[in-house]
């Protein structure tokens, strides 16, 4: 599939999202000035993906007890996939199909692969904010 849509998001916004999902505070001259690197350096955006994989997300799917009494999840480990100019991050499921977590960006081709994965980390974050805030306003 070649899809070829223009996602911009504003940089120095989304420089903020992926900093506060990575527990890293910067001054505001930071944002001004370009010295956060997360679209032009991999030394910047793969601990974000690595968080992303790491992230324990089976308690915000279906569960039920399994035959020896344990609590079993659908949701599984979270992946996420690299090709050429394009990202998808998904979810692997128990029991169904594959959830894909990035679907405005999943399978555009963008004109670099780390300009690829920056968009599907916006967009994996803002899903994943927005599964935080629903969890904590149930909770209260």
């Amino acid at each position: 599939m070649n899809k070829d849509i223009n996602i911009t998001y504003n940089y120095r916004d989304s420089s903020k999202l992926i900093g506060d999902f990575m527990g890293r505070k910067f001054s505001e001259d930071s944002y001004s000035h370009g010295d956060i690197e997360y679209l032009t350096s991999w030394d910047w955006l793969m601990p974000v993906v690595e968080k992303i994989e790491s992230l324990d997300l089976s308690e915000y799917g279906y569960q039920w007890e399994g035959i020896d009494g344990e609590t079993e999840y659908n949701n599984g480990s979270i992946c996420v996939e690299i090709e050429q100019d394009r990202c998808w991050i998904y979810m692997n499921l128990s029991l169904d199909p594959m959830h894909t977590l990035n679907e405005k960006t999943r399978g555009i081709r963008f004109p670099t692969k780390i300009e690829a994965v920056y968009n599907a980390v916006i967009e994996f974050i803002e899903y994943y904010n927005i599964l935080m805030k629903r969890d904590a306003s149930d909770r209260t």
